[in-house]
Order: structure tokens, then sequence, then C-alpha cells
């Protein structure tokens, strides 16, 4: 190939993305796709420094624990507004869910975007919003320890703390922030794996000597973000069958790595404003491949649709829905596996024989719970 002038090639240097261009591979479709290695994470480098320098400071002439504790949730709440759009409002209190008229234990540090909907309560900082105003819920450690990650996972795990991009609605994050660690990373992996097979095993049931599990339509599981150390923890769902399973993800983070890692999870940017290749500053897109530890144990995780939904969704068997009954009974509403899309399936008689879904019919005297496999249309 024709070398190119110097001038030409300066040209065309100007209109390339920085960094080391690597290709990947999709693995399930095959295709390619051109990234941009990013080693720059001085966003990420500048919050890591702010934090630094305040607590040593402050640790040096402040030795009374309560407000050392204060100090710290309210250094991460003020670097937080620093660093955040400013639709990205940044507080502590409550998310309250009316549809069921329950709230969670107080939050140390809410992000929460109020543009389009009111808080149910502000006083200065203090608030109390709808779920879906979070953008994301922050519990903040000075130093973390098994004991005290398992008491935020047990009191924050079947809260409704608001989706915030997960693939499956409702499924909420709990991100933990901790300025320093007690214990080796095993021993919080482990601690975490504990407290989380705890509460998937608290879902199972007996009646009558049968076992079952109690279907849930929310929780909130935990993402871990350290200081200084050199990874960060997240919890994925995993489906099984009909089920689903949690798996801990422990993600190599050398440098600042962690810090810019929280910083892109609990900030939302507007991503449509971003070019393609463009640089955040705070993470890297590439990310080596995490540990992973699988959670032992299955939740049922679903999501309720009226029964009208499920007529309005398939036209062509309208007649046959409305018309449907069990003992006289009328069918209310449908329970169908979490992130199930009911118009994939071509007609209603292949989505009752075969979503896993179940019906709940009305009776005066209880709900009636039948699997859609079981009723005939």
């Amino acid at each position: 190939m024709k070398k190119r002038p110097k001038e030409e090639q300066e040209i065309v240097d100007l209109q390339q993305p920085s960094g080391r261009c690597i290709i990947v591979e999709d693995k399930n479709t095959g295709l390619l796709e051109k990234l941009y290695w990013n080693e720059e994470n001085f966003l990420a480098d500048r919050f890591h420094r702010k934090i630094k320098s305040e607590t040593q400071w402050f640790e040096n002439v402040i030795k009374h624990a309560p407000t050392v504790g204060s100090f710290y949730e309210n250094l991460i709440r003020n670097t937080l507004r620093e660093f955040a759009p400013t639709n990205n409002k940044v507080g502590t209190g409550f998310v309250y869910d009316s549809s069921r008229d329950k709230h969670g234990k107080q939050i140390d540090v809410l992000v929460y975007d109020d543009s389009d909907r009111s808080v149910v309560y502000r006083c200065d900082e203090f608030v109390v919003i709808n779920p879906g105003s979070t953008i994301s819920a922050i519990e903040v450690k000075k130093t973390l320890n098994a004991t005290n990650l398992k008491d935020v996972v047990r009191s924050t795990f079947y809260n409704n703390l608001g989706w915030n991009g997960r693939k499956y609605k409702e499924i909420n994050t709990i991100n933990i922030f901790a300025f320093s660690l007690s214990c080796k990373k095993d021993t919080i992996v482990n601690a975490l794996k504990d407290i989380l097979e705890d509460c998937v095993l608290s879902l199972t049931v007996e009646s009558d000597g049968a076992q079952g599990k109690i279907p849930i339509t929310y929780c909130s599981i935990p993402d871990i973000y350290f200081l200084d150390e050199d990874f960060y923890i997240q919890t994925q769902i995993i489906e099984k069958g009909d089920e689903f399973g949690l798996e801990i993800h422990t993600i190599p983070s050398p440098g600042t790595g962690s810090v810019g890692a929280f910083l892109s999870n609990v900030i939302q940017e507007n991503r449509e404003k971003m070019a393609n290749n463009e640089k955040s500053y705070l993470y890297r897109n590439i990310r080596p491949c995490p540990e992973r530890c699988e959670v032992e144990g299955s939740m049922l995780l679903i999501d309720i649709v009226s029964f009208s939904q499920i007529v309005g969704a398939f036209p062509d068997s309208r007649e046959e829905l409305l018309s449907l009954s069990l003992d006289e009974m009328k069918p209310l509403s449908v329970f169908i596996p979490k992130g199930l899309d009911i118009k994939s399936y071509a007609s209603a008689k292949e989505f009752f024989e075969k979503s896993g879904a179940t019906v709940e019919f009305f009776n005066k005297e209880g709900p009636v719970i039948v699997p859609c496999s079981e009723v005939k249309i």
C-alpha cells in the first residue's frame, strides 16, 4: 500500500479516535465491532484525589465516631453533586412505593431525577421519592466487613428502590461504597454469597408437606465499590429455566477503576449526546473478564399484568379470552416470568401452552392461581 504524504496522514489521524483500536466479536451473532481502549480516567482520578484528601484532613482533626460516619456520607453526596449532570439531584432519604404503600430503610445517598415528577417530600437534602425517580441508591461504609455487608443486603434485598437500567424491570441495585475494606477479597465475596443464599432461601415455603416458592416482582441486589481496592463486585441475575438465580462477578480494576465503575453506575448521563467512541473519562468500555461465583438456589421473579392486557395482545383470540372462566370464576391477572415478551408468541394458545405463566382467577373467598398450561382456550 502506498504511503500517504505527511500532511494527508495528519488529517486522517485527526479524524481517528485516540487510543488502541481493538476488534471484538459478538459471541452470539459473530458480528465484529471496533472499540478503542481508553487508559485515561481523569474524572475518576480527580474524584479519588478529592475524597482522599478530605478524609485524611478530617480524621486528623475529628475523632467523634457518629460525626465521622455522617462526614463520610456527606462527603460522597457533596462530591457527587460536583460530578453529576444537573438533572441528577443528590440527597438522602426514602424510596416510597405508593402502589404498595411501603418504604424501606433510609438510604445514605439517593441520586434522583425530579425533572418530570414531583418528589413525595423534600426538606433541604432530605427527600422521599417515588421509585420511578430513582437514578441510584447508595449505602456508604467507612470500613466494610462481612458483618455490616450482610446487614446492608439483608435490610434492602426485599425493597423496591427503583429500577435503574438493569435488564429486568424492577430488579434494583443497592450500591455500596466502601472507603476501606477490613478483610480479604475472598472473605467479602463469601460473605456476600452467604447472605444472598439466605435471602433466596427465605423465599422457599412449605405447605401440606410440599415445598414451593414465593413469587416476587422486585428485589434489590448489591454492587460493591471501593476507594482503594483493585477490584469491585457486581451481582448479576441469571436465567435458570423458568426461574432466576444470582451470580457474583469480581472484576479486576487497577488504579481508580473501582471509583470509575462506581461513578458510571450511579450517575446518569444522556448517552444520546455522546458521539461514537467519545470518552467519558469515568471508566473503560472494555473490562477484564470477571471471576464468577454462582449463588445457590433460585427465585421466581414475575411481572403481573392485567388480563385485559392479555386480551389486547391477542386480538385474534379476543372472543375466546373474553369468555374464559374456571368454575364460573373470571380471570383477573396473569403472572408471567420476569422479562417475558407476551408479543413474542404467535397466538394466545401458544402463550398459554408454552409461556410458563399462571392465571389468577377471582374468587370471593380468595384468589385461585392456575398454571396457564392447564387452562383451555
